[in-house]
């Protein structure tokens, strides 16, 4: 049985090693959760600001459609009502910004 899944190469610890065959707690361990880490706060804080100035970058419109797709989860035909567009307009400014997003961070990459 195990505690949680397995994602992105993070372990998970099988209930077994905690408990052992027989049932009876084995000595505690230190299970260490990296998501509270302050490298991982601060390399997380880095990427989201990255991405924010990347889409003050975008055109107005590239960057409504990109946020209301993308982050917000709406589909094309609510982006395009929302923004009084039509459906291929949404596709193809999602596309585009899309595009110039990658140019924007295309360099930063390639430069870590």
């Amino acid at each position: 049985m195990k505690l949680r899944r397995e994602s992105a190469g993070h372990g998970a610890e099988s209930l077994d090693e905690i408990f052992g065959d027989d049932g009876v707690r084995s000595p505690p361990r230190q299970i260490v959760d990296l998501r509270h880490s302050p490298s991982v706060y601060f390399e997380r804080k880095e990427i989201y600001e990255t991405l924010k100035r990347a889409l003050e970058r975008l055109p107005l419109i590239y960057r409504e459609v990109f946020i209301l797709r993308e982050i917000r989860q709406l589909s094309v035909n609510e982006t395009a009502l929302l923004l009084h567009i039509t459906i291929p307009t949404v596709k193809s400014t999602l596309y585009r910004a899309k595009l110039r997003l990658r140019q924007f961070l295309l360099p930063l990459w390639r430069t870590t």
